[in-house]
């Protein structure tokens, strides 16, 4: 009778061993199938990118057949930047 009670206590516990396996087998495979999710939606947005930048490329190339650019005149220098006014002179500004 001993023997009989030991193992259905071990029955038990494997089986709790086994829901719980299950319960986190489960988990991670909903994790997986929502990380599956977001790499199939990744790569159609690179699929989308990189068609999208084949269709600037082209519509740039026929835009410049069709009005290229004149050439840009040399630039000139930038004009200097006035120093800053001095503190003292700040100092006088009356208050609005």
């Amino acid at each position: 009778m001993a023997q009989q009670a030991g193992v259905k206590e071990n029955v038990t516990r494997v089986e709790s061993k086994k829901g719980d396996e299950t319960s986190k087998r489960d988990l991670l495979s909903d994790k997986l199938n929502k990380v599956l999710d977001k790499q199939r939606l990744y790569f159609k947005a690179v699929q989308t990118f990189q068609q999208e930048c084949k269709r600037n490329e082209t519509l740039r190339a026929t835009v410049q057949q069709l009005a290229p650019t004149p050439p840009t005149p040399a630039t000139a220098p930038a004009p200097p930047v006035a120093p800053p006014a001095p503190a003292a002179a700040l100092e006088s500004v009356p208050d609005l």
